[in-house]
């Protein structure tokens, strides 16, 4: 009887699980050189354009990503990007007290919006944008 032995794999990121195949490891390995990349054009296309929720996000990278030579990445990754950023304190959340479901806006720290972009709520005790007109 021969013995198989299977790899073992620590999780060395924060994507991958102890119990996820070797393929997942490696793929995860992989792409971690691409994700600061990823985030630092999710920075530079706010700073550019302004706030924008992750389709735009995408959008925006998916246009920029030939004409500038920026890493080819799945579709969803400068979302998902933005998301990390934003946990990280990087970027902020304009309408992180709408209903859950509703895509997120993004935007760079110390952003204000202008009187035309800010939505008053129709409760008269909602002053949770007075401090930003």
């Amino acid at each position: 009887m021969t013995a198989t032995f299977a790899p073992i794999v620590t999780p060395d990121t924060a994507r991958t699980r102890l119990t996820d195949p070797l393929s997942s490891h490696v793929a995860a390995d992989r792409s971690s050189a691409s994700i600061r990349g990823v985030k630092d054009r999710v920075l530079c296309l706010l700073a550019i354009h302004g706030p924008m929720n992750g389709l735009q996000i995408n959008e925006a990278y998916e246009l920029s990503q030939p004409r500038l030579g920026w890493a080819d990445v799945s579709w969803d990754s400068p979302r998902k990007r933005a998301g990390s950023l934003a946990a990280d304190g990087e970027l902020i959340i304009l309408n992180d007290l709408d209903p859950r479901g509703t895509p997120r806006v993004y935007a760079l720290p110390g952003y204000k919006p202008t009187p035309e972009e800010v939505v008053l709520s129709d409760d008269p005790d909602d002053d949770r944008w007075m401090d930003e007109i």
